[in-house]
């Protein structure tokens, strides 16, 4: 039987630029086992490489929230382009906020956040019109805020959809989301039973659809309400899926 495990990464196998040792561990005996671990994020695709030991290759890469689908070979399996009118009309509705443009392999930000050095500051759409733009994030001060605005976005965009993760939203062509991604990712990759594990509000589309579901007991409790197993890491939820 061809089973899997889909990881969110920030929060949950990523925490301030580090990962456990432990979990790193269990994810290789996992993958020798002969199951595929794959990654399910917010993140564009820039931001999910290079970010485990060289010695794990992530068999599946579901990023922007289901807008980009890849191989494990970074072959494009499924993309969900955003249309550049919408993209302008959230530009313009939320410029006071911080914005990051998430591309095919680049992060366009406004200049109202610090930057790391590779990402590319913005100051007017027209400089990225011809790329593919797969999300858009806004981040806020805080979670209430992020809250609000992801129901605005929801109620007044009409092919757009909003999922906040804690004090930011992630943006992308309605009908993606983390779950749909899993979904799709299942079917391409003849997946018999796939499992998901997640911390925050924009990982619940993916925990709803997966066989199994896992999230932290530090998680917030709507989600620990819609999960299979609580538990304290991904190298606990890796033991009871070997079992």
């Amino acid at each position: 039987m061809n089973k899997a495990l889909a990881s969110d990464i920030d929060g949950t196998l990523i925490f301030n630029g580090h990962y456990k040792e432990n979990d790193v561990d269990a994810i290789r005996e996992y993958q020798k086992a002969g199951y595929l671990f794959g990654l399910c994020t917010g993140r564009p695709i820039k931001g999910t490489k290079n970010i485990l030991p060289e010695d794990i290759q992530p068999d599946f890469y579901i990023a922007t929230s289901g807008a980009v689908i890849l191989d494990k070979q970074g072959h494009v399996l499924y993309e969900n382009i955003i249309p550049f009118d919408d993209v302008q009309q959230v530009y313009n509705e939320y410029h006071q906020y911080t914005i990051v443009i998430q591309t095919d392999n680049l992060l366009y930000k406004t200049a109202y956040e610090e930057y790391d050095e590779d990402d590319i500051i913005i100051h007017s759409l027209d400089e990225i019109r011809d790329k593919k733009i797969y999300g858009i994030s806004l981040i806020f001060d805080n979670d209430e805020q992020a809250s609000v605005i992801c129901q605005n976005i929801n109620q007044n965009f009409e092919v757009l959809e909003g999922f906040q993760n804690k004090n930011s939203i992630d943006i992308v062509k309605r009908g993606c989301s983390k779950g749909n991604g899993v979904q799709r990712i299942k079917e391409l990759l003849h997946i018999d039973d796939i499992a998901g594990i997640g911390d925050s509000y924009n990982d619940i589309p993916m925990l709803k659809t997966v066989n199994y579901s896992f999230t932290f007991k530090t998680s917030p409790l709507a989600l620990q309400q819609q999960v299979s197993y609580v538990v304290d890491n991904i190298a606990e939820a890796i033991s009871i899926l070997m079992k």
